[in-house]
């Protein structure tokens, strides 16, 4: 799968929120989709092309694999799949329904997709916390 494919059906959801940035991953040429942090500590949606799939990530907190895993689908098919799912948890993200944690070492992190945007963190002495507007405090 390629962002080419990708890009319009995510920029006519996200409009300008969505840019094309090239260097953001280890080729210079290489292109990813980006969203700009809305707080340091969590850092930047980074959409990179991964052949068949794409992987997003926020910040160095965690990533994700985006795949329809089906090769009966044609690229267009599989096209609108990702856009839609990537599309959704984006909608997420950005209405702070994401709980995200990442290990005070900053050696590991993951999200879950929550029903409502959480007011504190979750008790944890060995996590920090966050959605996509910020840390969350204890």
């Amino acid at each position: 799968m390629t962002l080419e494919m990708l890009t319009p059906l995510l920029k006519e959801r996200f409009g300008d929120r969505l840019q094309v940035e090239r260097g953001r991953l280890s080729l210079p040429t290489e292109p990813a989709l980006v969203i700009r942090a809305a707080h340091p500590d969590v850092g930047d949606v980074v959409i990179s092309d991964n052949g068949d799939e794409v992987i997003l990530s926020i910040g160095s907190i965690s990533h994700e694999h985006f795949n329809p895993y089906d090769p009966a689908l044609s690229k267009e098919a599989a096209a609108a799949w990702l856009a839609d799912r990537v599309a959704t948890f984006l909608d997420h993200l950005l209405a702070d329904r994401v709980l995200m944690w990442m290990a005070l070492r900053g050696t590991a992190g993951e999200w879950r997709v929550v029903k409502e945007p959480p007011r504190r963190a979750p008790r944890s002495l060995l996590r920090r916390w966050f959605v996509w507007s910020g840390p969350l405090s204890p």
